[in-house]
């Protein structure tokens, strides 16, 4: 189980709990708050926490103005896991092949190291304007919501699901086959026409 609680007066921090570990404390990225949204069956957990930074918003009434990232907790360790250019980030949802998705002003997906916007990997006559990414399992299928581009409709908001698209090849071993979905999978999509982007992409 995890989620946020408060250890320390005015500091809720991510936690994992298990029967054997009883409540454990993760920390945070140098702030005083985190929570913990998701944890896959490898007991990795994702979630977002303050770094100690701080930022100006366009609106002071945004404030508190403290700089939070998604981070990834395995092994010990709380990894931060950047950004994609503003000063925020969450990961909502990690699957058992250690792919994250969650959202950094537009929904991401990150993997080997890398965070993408979900939005330059669909094609770009899609027709849809993707919001938020907050589920991915164990086959690289990502929900979220978006808008779809029609301004007679007035851009309607919509649950979408994106299904990774891999090209046919021999049946290669697990590892390889993780990185081609990091790779290629979206990307691949773009090869479709819009009728079968509605099919196999976006729904």
């Amino acid at each position: 189980m995890v989620g946020s609680t408060q250890f320390q007066p005015g500091q809720n921090h991510p936690f994992l709990y298990s029967r054997s570990g009883g409540l454990q404390d993760l920390g945070t990225l140098g702030g005083k708050e985190g929570i913990a949204f998701a944890i896959n069956n490898l007991g990795q957990v994702v979630g977002s926490a303050d770094t100690g930074a701080t930022f100006e918003p366009d609106d002071p009434k945004e404030c508190p103005c403290n700089v939070s990232h998604a981070f990834l907790y395995s092994g010990g360790t709380l990894q931060d896991l950047g950004t994609l250019g503003g000063p925020n980030s969450e990961a909502t949802d990690i699957n058992d092949f250690g792919q994250i998705v969650g959202n950094a002003g537009s929904p991401f997906f990150y993997s080997d190291g890398k965070m993408s916007n979900l939005n330059d990997l669909i094609p770009a006559n899609s027709g849809w304007l993707l919001g938020s990414a907050d589920g991915i399992n164990n086959s690289g299928q990502i929900v979220g919501t978006g808008t779809i581009q029609d301004p007679e409709r007035n851009y309607p908001v919509h649950a979408f699901l994106l299904t990774p698209v891999l090209e046919p090849t021999s049946v290669p071993e697990p590892s390889i086959i993780l990185g081609s979905l990091t790779a290629s999978a979206f990307i691949v999509l773009g090869k479709k026409s819009k009728q079968q982007d509605k099919a196999k992409g976006i729904v």
